[in-house]
């Protein structure tokens, strides 16, 4: 699969497969299908609040923080003052995601929008 082929795909809270994903959804999909890794679903989580996702120990044995992104990472967004949306680098300026008002696109989260909202960024320890 190619990175082209996810851009466009309907949102849906709680998708995790195609053709409809949420943001975490979208990571879970890119990480299988374009990187051959694995992340936990989350089918049970609370989706409302994705800092979840990033305590649990079975994400954090997969993933160490870093300072600047590069293709694959993981990078949170503070939403409403808590990391509540995630997307995938794509390289040190351009991310892969999906939300409520958008099917999945290409942005640049070095913008201001964006640039202000970073939490963390995580990279897989495999990669």
């Amino acid at each position: 699969m190619e990175v082209s082929e996810l851009i466009g795909i309907e949102y849906k809270l709680g998708g995790r497969k195609l053709p409809q994903l949420d943001c975490w959804g979208l990571c879970v999909v890119f990480y299988k299908e374009i990187l051959s890794l694995s992340l936990p679903s989350y089918d049970d989580a609370d989706l409302k609040d994705y800092s979840v996702h990033f305590t649990n120990a079975d994400v954090l044995e997969q993933l160490v923080e870093v300072d600047e992104a590069q293709y694959g990472d993981l990078i949170t967004f503070n939403i409403h003052g808590k990391p509540r949306h995630v997307g995938v680098a794509l390289d040190n300026k351009r991310m892969i995601h999906t939300g409520l008002t958008t099917r999945s696109c290409v942005e640049n989260f070095k913008e201001l929008r964006w640039k202000k909202r970073i939490h963390r960024i995580y990279r897989h320890i495999s990669r």
